[in-house]
């Protein structure tokens, strides 16, 4: 799991990828983040409505 652009300032979501492909859903199970799963959080300062 990782968080890009993390800060003091970038606090919400802009996007999500697991395993290098956009992941749309509202929730993460478990199921989806396991067997050496790649997922990414990019952040920033704008909320995204």
């Amino acid at each position: 799991m990782e968080a890009k652009n993390l800060s003091k300032e970038n606090l919400y979501v802009e996007k999500v990828e697991l395993n290098e492909q956009p992941y749309d859903k509202k929730t993460i199970t478990y199921k989806d983040t396991m067997n050496g799963s790649s997922l990414v959080f990019y952040m920033t300062d704008v909320v995204k409505k």
